[in-house]
């Protein structure tokens, strides 16, 4: 097992690099002069947890793109929508709001958010009360009945514990589990992380397992190899896999069919060794 995890701490951040962020779960909007600071807490925080799901800066447009098109495929493209609101959300210029304006992002980020009917949260930094319908334009009124959650700087670990609960529930991702936690740990982790991605592919590195200990102890059936304990031990390797994997959300049929393959790879390796022991 200690062999197996370190495998994927060598191997796995280098596969993870090929992330991209077009296809985000998640959407932070925020106005840069309100809450830039914090914005990027949040993302550092969301990101080490949902990695490669998150996607906050309108910077990240690529120059040429339709500002106004980029952004609303984007918004429809997440599951979640996260508005941070402080005490300058609304952005105002001559004492007038930017809110309602379409030449705004972050009244573009929040209609587009409601239009697609995704997740909707309202994320209130410090003490900033939450807008009433009142407060806001027509376009955007539906979102001061969004429920919110609170952050305080001197609070915020223990403040984003239920948001980051109710991200899992929303992406349908099985939190990390007792056993993930301790092998994040250990000094041999090199920071290695757990998540969904890393998950998936444990998940079909135990089909690779499975499917190769189980054709190598067909062959030694086959052509009457003297018996090696290693074609018992080996597929262990599989079942870690497969066990890493089965919390995946969207490879969690890979796991069980590499568990398989693997507990079949073992048997025909134990048995092999019992029918060919010296009687």
């Amino acid at each position: 097992m200690p062999i197996c995890f370190s495998c994927s701490v060598v191997v796995f951040p280098f596969l993870d690099r090929s992330e991209t962020r077009m296809n985000s779960e998640i959407f932070i909007s925020y106005r840069r002069l309100d809450s830039d600071a914090v914005a990027g807490r949040i993302y550092d925080q969301l990101d080490s947890v949902f990695m490669g799901q998150v996607f906050m800066d309108v910077e990240a447009i690529k120059p040429g793109r339709d500002f106004h098109e980029e952004i609303i495929d984007r918004v429809r493209n997440c599951k979640v929508v996260l508005v941070l609101i402080g005490s300058r959300w609304r952005g105002k210029i001559d004492g007038r709001t930017r809110l309602g304006d379409l030449n705004d992002y972050v009244t573009l980020e929040v209609k587009a958010a409601l239009e697609t009917g995704c997740a909707v949260i309202p994320v209130l930094i410090g003490e900033v009360a939450m807008p009433t319908r009142e407060e806001l334009p027509a376009q955007l009124q539906a979102f001061a009945q969004r429920h919110a959650v609170r952050l305080r700087q001197d609070n915020f670990t223990r403040d984003m514990e239920p948001l980051v609960s109710s991200l899992y529930e929303y992406l349908g991702i099985v939190p990390k589990t007792p056993y993930e936690k301790f092998l994040e740990s250990v000094p041999f982790s090199f920071g290695f992380k757990f998540n969904e991605k890393m998950r998936g592919y444990h998940a079909i590195l135990s089909v690779g397992f499975g499917a190769l200990l189980t054709l190598a102890a067909c062959a030694q059936w086959i052509s009457r190899w003297p018996p090696d304990v290693e074609f018992v031990f080996f597929p262990l390797a599989g079942v870690y896999c497969a066990f890493v994997g089965k919390n995946s959300n969207s490879k969690r049929k890979w796991a069980l069919a590499g568990l398989t393959l693997s507990l079949l790879a073992m048997l025909l390796g134990l048995a092999y060794g019992i029918a060919t022991a010296p009687s």
